[in-house]
């Protein structure tokens, strides 16, 4: 940590992953939506093409902003509830890589393979000391490795793409406030309403489907950013100066990893000793991103 900042530290990430009722519509996570991961990638895309009409200059007039896209990979132990019949933290990922999550209450909780072509969307989250956000909706499951080494604990990696709305959210202050020795964006003003205004410059560090807190209240949803006045999804009371700052809820996780030196590997009724494995599930979903007047991938 910085002494006068704070900064975004990888060992406190918080991620979370949140089942969407509908395709891209991001779905704010709860507390029971988190998972304890190795690591998280997001890597947002958007096309920016030159103009390269006739000109007399030989540099660059203008962009033309074109289609968004964003991929991601998460890295796991693999990790079980440890509670027979209870899903997984990262069950969500389980059912979009293999299509079928089937619960036996006290029992087990069963992947399977099915052949619908709806796996399911989701949201994704990942969180840092409150200085930064970012989340992606509309993401699916492209491919799961799960894979395992003599000594090593199994681990488990997701691959997938999104329909390419990436949600960043920063408390970073601007230029301007360094020297006076704020931390987080402000508040511009007092009031009670659902839209209120940052200092300026500030806006640029929210952006639609930002989760917040202003002052004490908490889990707000950005609805709209217009310049440098902000709406969320409902009405609070603030004062001037108010902290603004990336939010999530506390974490609710579960189990242990399993241990690399126990389990066995069974071929055809044989019980087989083995050095390394590895299985790999592929989907091969194609996302419709070429649709005309479409941002980004639509289904």
């Amino acid at each position: 940590m910085g002494v006068s900042q704070i900064h975004a530290l990888g060992r406190n990430r918080k991620f979370y992953v949140n089942e969407e009722a509908t395709f891209g519509t991001f779905a704010k996570p709860a507390g029971t939506d988190a998972a304890v991961v190795l690591n998280a990638t997001f890597t947002p895309a958007q096309e920016r093409k030159v103009r390269d009409d006739a000109r007399s200059s030989r540099s660059a007039i203008e962009q033309i902003t074109g289609k968004k896209s964003a991929t991601w990979t998460v890295e796991s132990y693999v990790l079980p509830s440890g509670s027979a019949g209870t899903a997984p933290d990262l069950g969500p990922l389980f059912k979009g890589a293999m299509g079928t999550e089937t619960v036996s209450g006290g029992s087990r909780v069963t992947y399977s393979l099915n052949a619908n072509q709806d796996l399911g969307s989701f949201s994704l989250v990942q969180f840092f000391n409150e200085t930064f956000m970012e989340s992606l909706s509309g993401c699916y499951v492209n491919s799961m490795t799960i894979s395992i080494a003599g000594g090593e604990e199994p681990k488990v990696t997701f691959e997938g793409e999104s329909s390419g709305t990436y949600i960043p959210t920063t408390s970073s202050p601007n230029s301007s406030q360094l020297a006076g020795g704020e931390t987080f964006a402000t508040v511009s003003g007092g009031g009670t309403a659902a839209t209120f205004n940052v200092h300026t410059g500030e806006g640029k560090n929210f952006v639609a489907g930002s989760v917040i807190s202003v002052a004490t209240d908490t889990n707000l949803e950005v609805t709209a950013v217009n310049g440098d006045a902000i709406t969320v999804d409902s009405s609070i009371t603030f004062a001037d100066d108010d902290d603004i700052k990336p939010f999530v809820p506390s974490e609710t996780v579960a189990g242990s990893p399993i241990a690399g030196i126990l389990g066995s590997l069974t071929l055809a009724g044989t019980s087989l000793p083995i050095t390394a494995f590895e299985v790999t599930v592929a989907n091969n979903m194609k996302g419709i991103a070429d649709e005309a007047f479409v941002a980004g991938t639509s289904d």
